[in-house]
C-alpha cells in the first residue's frame, strides 16, 4: 500500500480531532480541579481494530491490528507491498520501513470486509491519564518525518507498535502474566516464537522448511504472554483480558478468526527426503556413468546453494533471529567440492561433520529444527563416499611388483633392479614412452612431462595420476617413428602396443585404453600382471609411463 494523496487531509482532520478532544476535557478539568471522566460524553471513543488472517498472501497470514480514535483509523503496516522481492530482502536485513498511515473507519473495516477477513472491535475504557498519554504518544508519531520506523516480525510491526504504546499508557498493564488459551499456548508446551511461525505457515511446506532452517536458536526461546502479542489474535484476546473490554464482530471472514494450532508435524519431510533419495540412488545407479555423475553434481549444486544463500543472510543480516541460523554450518557452500578431485577426501570428512551435526541435535546442544534436513543431506554423501571407494568398474586387482631375487637367493634391497636391464644383453635398445600433459587444457607448461623415464627403466606406479584431458591428448611415440595404432570412436581412444613388445628385462606393455572416466594401464612380467586404473572428476597433474621394448 503506497502513501496516498489524501494523507494530507486526512492527517489534518486526525490533529483536530485530538485537539477537540483536549479542549473539550479542558474546561471540566478547570471547574472541577482534576481530570475529566473517561464517561465524558464529548471525548472521542478510542477502540482497537483487530483483523483475521489471509492465507493466500504470505504478508497477511497472521492478521492486522489498527487503533481508532472517533472516525480515524491508525495504521502502522503501510509500506510498499508491489515489490516483494526487494520487500523480503529489505526484511532480512533489517532495513525494511513501514510508515503510520491514517484512514477513516468506514473505509477500513469494508477493505478488510471486502477481502473476506474477519474484523472485531474492542471499545477501550481508559482512565484520562491513560487516554493523555496514549494520544500524547501517537501525536509524537504523526509529526511529518517520525511516521517511518524499521519493521521487525517479532518485536516492531503493525500490531506490537499498538500493544508497546496501550502498556506504557497504562503503566504495565498488558505485562501482567495473562494465561493464553489455545492456539496460543499448549499445555505442557512452552510458548515460542517458532511456533506460532510454523502456525502460519502450515499450509504451505516449502515456507515453512526456510523458517525451519532459516530463521535460528532465538525463535526457540520460551516467550511471555505480552510477547505473543505481536499476533493480532493474541493482542485482542490479552486486551480484553486486561482491559474488560470484549471483542464485537463486525465481519465474518472466510479464513477463520485465529491461525490454527501448530500441528507439530513437518509436511515438507516427504520431499525433501523424496528428492535425496532420488539423488542418492542416481549416483549408486549400476551401469550408467551418466546417470552417476548427474547425481553427483545434481546433489552438490543443491546442497551448495543452500549453503551459500545461508552463509550470504548470515552474513549480511544484523538480525539475531537471522545470525544464530546454524544451517551454513550443517550444510556448508564447500560441498561444491564433492564434484571435483577433492571428492575423495571431502566426502567422508563431510560425511562425519553431518553425523556430528545430528548428535549434537539429539543432545539438545542445538535446539533449531535441522535434525531432518541434516539427515536427509546424508543419503546423497553416503551414497557418494561409498562410490569413490569401490573399485571402477573394469578394472583389474592391482598386484604388488616382485622384485627379482639377487644371486644368493635373497631379494635385493634396490628396488630400481626391478626395471633394469640385465647386462650382457646383445642388440641395439630402443625407448618407447607414453606423453601427455601438453597442450592439455588446465595444465601448467612447467607441470608438463614431455619424456619417459631413461631408457630400459619403467615409471614407477605411483606416477600414473592420469585424468581425462590427460587420455585425449596422450600420444604413442617411440624414437621417430609411431610403434601403435591410434584408434578413435566416440569418447573411447585406444592405443594398442607395438607386435613385438617384449622388453629385455622381461617387463610387456599389454595395453593401455582411455575413456572419458580416466585411463588405465597394464603391465606384465611374467605370469604377474600389474593394472594401473585412474580416475579423476576433473585437473590434470600430469604423468608418464616409460617402457622398452626390443628392437
Amino acid at each position: 500500500m503506497l502513501r496516498s494523496l489524501e494523507f494530507p487531509i486526512v492527517l489534518a482532520r486526525f490533529l483536530l480531532l485530538l485537539l477537540a478532544g483536549f479542549l473539550v476535557r479542558a474546561p471540566v478539568a478547570m471547574a472541577q480541579g482534576q481530570e475529566s471522566s473517561p464517561e465524558d460524553p464529548d471525548a472521542p471513543p478510542i477502540f482497537l481494530l483487530t483483523m483475521g488472517p489471509d492465507h493466500s498472501v504470505i504478508f497477511r497470514k497472521w492478521g492486522h491490528a489498527a487503533l481508532c480514535v472517533g472516525d480515524q483509523c491508525l495504521n502502522y503496516g503501510v509500506t510498499d507491498f508491489s515489490r516483494p522481492a526487494g520487500l523480503v530482502r529489505e526484511v532480512l536485513r533489517g532495513e525494511a520501513v513501514f510508515w503510520l498511515g491514517v484512514s477513516a473507519y468506514e473505509d477500513m473495516v469494508g477493505v478488510y470486509a471486502r477481502d473476506d477477513r474477519s474484523v472485531f472491535r474492542q471499545d477501550l475504557d481508559l482512565s484520562p491519564e491513560a487516554r493523555d498519554a496514549l494520544l500524547g504518544r501517537i501525536a509524537q508519531d504523526l509529526v511529518p518525518g517520525a511516521s517511518e520506523y524499521i519493521y521487525n516480525h517479532f518485536n516492531d510491526n503493525c500490531t506490537s507498535r499498538i500493544r508497546d504504546y496501550l502498556d506504557e499508557a497504562t503503566s504495565g498493564r498488558l505485562r501482567d502474566p495473562i494465561p493464553l488459551p489455545l492456539p496460543f499456548e499448549t499445555p505442557g508446551k512452552e510458548p515460542t516464537f517458532r511456533g506460532h511461525i510454523r502456525r502460519g505457515l502450515s499450509e504451505d511446506p516449502f515456507l515453512l522448511w526456510l523458517s525451519d532452517v532459516g530463521v535460528g536458536s532465538v525463535a526457540d526461546e520460551p516467550i511471555s504472554s505480552f510477547d505473543a502479542m505481536f499476533l493480532p489474535g493474541a493482542f485482542r484476546y490479552g486486551v480484553e483480558q486486561a482491559f474488560g473490554a470484549p471483542p464485537r464482530r463486525l465481519h465474518t471472514g472466510g479464513y477463520g478468526d485465529l491461525l490454527p494450532p501448530d500441528p507439530g508435524s513437518r509436511p515438507y519431510l516427504p520431499w525433501i527426503f523424496g528428492i535425496a533419495g532420488l539423488l542418492a540412488l542416481a549416483i549408486l545407479f549400476p551401469g550408467n556413468s551418466g546417470v552417476r555423475r548427474s547425481g553427483v553434481i545434481s546433489a552438490a549444486t543443491l546442497m551448495t546453494l543452500v549453503g551459500a544463500v545461508a552463509t550470504a543472510v548470515l552474513v549480511l543480516s544484523p538480525l539475531p533471529e537471522f545470525r544464530t541460523s546454524a544451517i551454513a554450518f550443517a550444510v556448508p557452500p564447500t560441498d561444491v567440492l564433492l564434484t571435483t578431485r577433492h571428492a575423495r577426501w571431502y566426502g567422508p570428512a563431510r560425511l562425519v561433520w553431518g553425523v556430528g551435526f545430528l548428535l549434537a541435535i539429539a543432545v539438545g546442544f542445538l535446539r533449531q529444527p535441522l535434525g531432518w534436513t541434516v539427515f536427509a543431506t546424508l543419503l546423497p554423501l553416503a551414497a557418494i563416499v561409498w562410490r569413490s571407494r569401490r573399485p571402477v568398474e573394469g578394472q583389474q586387482p592391482v598386484a604388488k611388483p616382485t622384485r627379482p631375487s639377487s644371486p644368493g637367493g635373497g631379494s635385493t634391497g634396490d628396488p630400481s633392479r626391478l626395471n633394469r636391464p640385465p647386462t650382457g644383453r646383445t642388440g641395439a635398445m630402443r625407448r618407447s614412452s607414453l606423453r601427455f600433459g601438453r597442450n592439455t587444457p588446465g595444465i601448467p607448461a612447467s607441470r608438463a612431462l614431455s619424456a619417459g623415464p631413461p631408457p630400459g627403466e619403467l615409471a614407477p606406479p605411483g606416477e600414473l595420476g592420469l585424468a581425462p584431458s590427460c587420455c585425449e591428448n596422450a600420444a604413442w611415440l617411440s624414437s621417430g617413428s609411431r610403434t601403435g595404432q591410434d584408434r578413435r570412436s566416440g569418447l573411447e581412444r585406444r592405443l594398442q602396443p607395438a607386435p613385438r613388445p617384449q622388453a629385455a628385462n622381461g617387463i610387456t606393455l599389454v595395453g593401455f585404453k582411455g575413456f572419458k572416466c580416466g585411463c588405465r594401464f597394464s603391465c606384465r612380467r611374467g605370469a604377474q600382471e600389474d593394472t594401473r586404473m585412474s580416475v579423476s572428476p576433473g585437473g590434470c597433474l600430469g604423468a608418464h609411463v616409460g617402457f622398452t621394448t626390443a628392437s
